[in-house]
């Protein structure tokens, strides 16, 4: 059934721009779709390519972890005739998938993670450790002397998450906070929901001052939980990423804050590089830090901040 949902996605879930074909098409093929943080790459991407007269061709598989929907889309892209591809890719076997682009003439860039060494352009992405530390940073500050932190992680070996987390826990640990949940949740809403249920109701008789997610999907699947459970004012949730359902837990009070990335920054500097090295000039490969910041009440609805991070309401 999974292997039948990605092909129908694959197929079907596209822009009326992503069938131009010919040397003006760069790629955009995310890891997943399901997250807002994809789509927001997305709007990023799209205002490059207005900006250079090139058609956007953007697909990706439904779970973030469906390794071969996301081959399938490289290389049907590469048949519609894109010259350039920007990709956060979901396995280290796109490795040798780029490697295969690069002997075609077709120039890569990898966006939000890198998965081996592979032979792109650039590296555009959040430095995930520094982010993850900011987030136990404030971890901290908000739990005013309390010792107890449940980490609810997405998939092992996702390498943008895996900084975070590592992140988050070398500055808890420095502190001397305890880590008394320590569990995996899965890379789709579904699964993460329902794990994130089955995972504290196990452990419902141990008590944590403050949970920590680090992602989109992670995110929601605890907010979900928390209203659920009505642990809404026992514990503090520091989360990553944003969206409407994120922000209006933030408003609520439910979810303490998160930590935002630049999606629409991704999409559009991975555009622009793709675009300068089809034209024969593609510089050096250098890794490129777009940024993050805390997002709490305090700050959640000062416009400034959000018109330079560029996220999407």
């Amino acid at each position: 059934m999974i292997v039948y949902l990605g092909l129908f996605l694959f197929l079907f879930q596209f822009n009326s721009s992503a069938f131009a074909e010919g040397k003006g098409c760069i790629a955009v093929i995310p890891a997943g779709t399901k997250a807002d943080f994809w789509n927001i790459v997305a709007e990023g991407a799209r205002k490059a390519g207005r900006e250079l007269g090139v058609e956007i061709y953007f697909r990706g598989s439904y779970d973030e972890k469906d390794e071969e929907i996301q081959k399938q889309i490289i290389y049907k892209a590469l048949e519609r005739g894109c010259k350039g591809m920007v990709i956060a890719p979901n396995s280290p076997s796109r490795t040798q998938d780029v490697d295969f682009l690069k002997k075609k003439g077709v120039s890569t860039v990898y966006i939000d993670r890198s998965m081996g060494k592979a032979s792109v352009l650039s590296l555009i992405e959040t430095d995930n450790y520094e982010a993850g530390k900011k987030a136990g940073e404030e971890m901290i500050k908000a739990l005013k002397g309390r010792k107890k932190v449940a980490i609810l992680r997405l998939k092992k070996g996702i390498t943008s998450t895996d900084a975070r987390e590592k992140g988050f826990l070398d500055v808890i640990h420095k502190a001397g906070l305890n880590v008394v949940v320590d569990e995996y949740l899965g890379t789709t809403i579904s699964d993460a929901r329902k794990n994130a249920d089955k995972i504290l109701s196990n452990k419902k008789s141990i008590s944590y001052d403050g949970i920590f997610t680090p992602n989109e999907i992670t995110t929601l699947a605890l907010i979900v939980h928390l209203k659920t459970m009505k642990k809404i004012n026992s514990s503090i949730h520091i989360g990553f990423d944003y969206n409407r359902y994120i922000k209006n837990a933030i408003e609520a009070g439910t979810l303490h804050g998160v930590m935002i990335q630049r999606p629409f920054e991704m999409g559009y500097q991975g555009v622009k590089i793709v675009h300068q090295a089809m034209k024969g000039t593609p510089g050096t490969y250098k890794r490129i830090d777009t940024g993050s910041i805390f997002i709490s009440k305090e700050n959640i609805n000062d416009p400034d901040m959000f018109t330079e991070i560029k996220l999407s309401e």
